[in-house]
């Protein structure tokens, strides 16, 4: 499976890493970081101080094709706080039939600092969201078990209950659509 990972604003070069290896490890698959893409206007919404999730995700997978870019799987990560209408705020957004996703940064680093505990709270929240939308890329739906990362998330405490793994079921669903999960990327019993 290839991936591009696009940088939506500035992302710290740290955070593409940790994805990069994360997806690789996981999913055996072969992650281009892309460079750095500026969030467009159009998807800005300067009442609210949001991104427009459904636009930036609409445009990723635009911007992707327009360069001609070979991927089976693009994700954007942003540093901003994305909503789409009728919700507040989202962690991520996923069109599974644009193979797109967007993960938005903001809300995940609420309660945390820049100290090295505290940081490695907001890093696992990412990855968490991370592999959360790209479970919805590859058809999985949410799921009931509440420590499995497809388990839909109404808050970072939501998050931070659920595990970045699948649970069994998710894992053989993946498994049954011809997709590789690494076996540590599945919840223990």
């Amino acid at each position: 499976m290839k991936v591009v990972l696009t940088p939506l604003g500035r992302v710290h070069r740290s955070v593409n890493e940790l994805v990069s290896n994360v997806l690789a490890r996981t999913f055996n698959s072969e992650v281009t970081v892309h460079s750095e893409l500026s969030i467009p206007g159009e998807c800005v919404d300067s009442l609210r101080g949001q991104v427009r999730a459904d636009c930036l995700t609409t445009w990723l997978m635009s911007r992707m094709r327009r360069e001609s870019v070979d991927y089976d799987i693009a994700l954007g990560i942003a540093d901003v706080d994305g909503y789409i209408p009728g919700l507040n705020f989202v962690f991520g957004v996923a069109f599974p039939s644009l193979k797109t996703a967007t993960v938005y940064l903001a809300r995940l680093r609420f309660g945390v600092s820049k100290d090295g505990e505290s940081y490695s709270k907001f890093l696992e929240r990412m990855i968490k969201e991370v592999m959360h939308e790209l479970g919805h890329l590859l058809g999985l739906r949410h799921c009931s078990n509440p420590r499995c990362v497809m388990h839909f998330s109404n808050s970072v405490f939501d998050t931070d209950m659920k595990s970045w793994r699948f649970c069994s079921k998710c894992f053989r669903e993946l498994v049954a659509r011809g997709v590789y999960v690494s076996s540590g990327a599945v919840l223990n019993s």
